[in-house]
This record gives C-alpha cells, sequence and structure tokens, in this order.
C-alpha cells in the first residue's frame, strides 16, 4: 500500500491540510499535536532511542503519519485515491491510502 504522509495528515486533521510547512517549525507543531493526541509519550520516546542517528523531526513525523494509516488499513477505515484508481502495466492499483 501506498502512503502519503501530507495526505494522511490532512485526512487525520478533519481533512483539512495542515497549514504550515512540515519543515518549520509551526508545521512540526501541528502534527505534533495530532500524533500526541494518539500516542501520547511514544514520539519523544522513540526520540529517545533515536539519539545520535541521523534523521529529521519531520522524518519521524511522517512515519506516524504512516503508522495512523495503517492502523486505519488494519481496521478497514481506510479511503483510497482516487477512488476508482488506475491499473499499471503490472497489474498493480495506483494508488494511495488514507
Amino acid at each position: 500500500r501506498e502512503v502519503h504522509p501530507e495526505v494522511c495528515f490532512a485526512r487525520w486533521n478533519a481533512g483539512k491540510p495542515m497549514l504550515h510547512r512540515k519543515s518549520r517549525r509551526p508545521g512540526r507543531l501541528e502534527r505534533e499535536a495530532l500524533i500526541d493526541s494518539v500516542w501520547p509519550g511514544e514520539r519523544e520516546k522513540l526520540r529517545g532511542l533515536l539519539h545520535g542517528r541521523r534523521y529529521k523531526p519531520d522524518d519521524l513525523n511522517d512515519a506516524f503519519a504512516a503508522l495512523w494509516t495503517a492502523r486505519r488499513i488494519r481496521n478497514n477505515e481506510v479511503a483510497v485515491l482516487p477512488v476508482s484508481p488506475p491499473i499499471d502495466a503490472a497489474g498493480l492499483r495506483m494508488e494511495i491510502v488514507v
């Protein structure tokens, strides 16, 4: 399944796109508020485990968006974009799930 973090965050945010760029502090904070509302304290735990590793905070936030979507897939709550996706030459659906 393919996810796009910004599409996931928009769906998670009551269908409204995030207001700020993910790489800027206001954008990180609005995404982290969503993450912390579902997994309180987990983002900070992971940051501690990743200490000294090379990653950007928005990469960790994107991983949480993918996790949020994976849970929706597991619960059969996922939406597919586009609604009727085309099929590629290998027979795979060309879709994004949120």
